[in-house]
């Protein structure tokens, strides 16, 4: 996993609160796509979100350094 640990960053990042997880203030940032952690249960704190009611999200990542890419896995969500 060429990826893990890599520096990510996204358009904006979701701040946990109360209503939605059981962490106030856990922020949803761009490195947890790229911990290495497969959990897709947003609820425990395992996944990258961007922040609610923007358009035109994105997320990305420097390899830093080239690679020749076979295979790309992403995952998503589950709850």
């Amino acid at each position: 996993n060429v990826a893990l640990g890599k520096p990510a960053n996204q358009s904006s990042t979701y701040i946990g609160n109360s209503h939605w997880s059981d962490t106030d203030g856990f922020p949803y940032d761009a490195s947890l796509a790229v911990d290495g952690k497969v959990e897709t249960n947003f609820h425990n704190n395992s996944c990258s979100n961007t922040a609610a009611g923007k358009s035109s999200a994105w997320w990305e990542l420097d390899l830093e350094n080239l690679y020749f890419i076979t295979t790309i896995t992403i995952y998503q969500r589950s709850d």
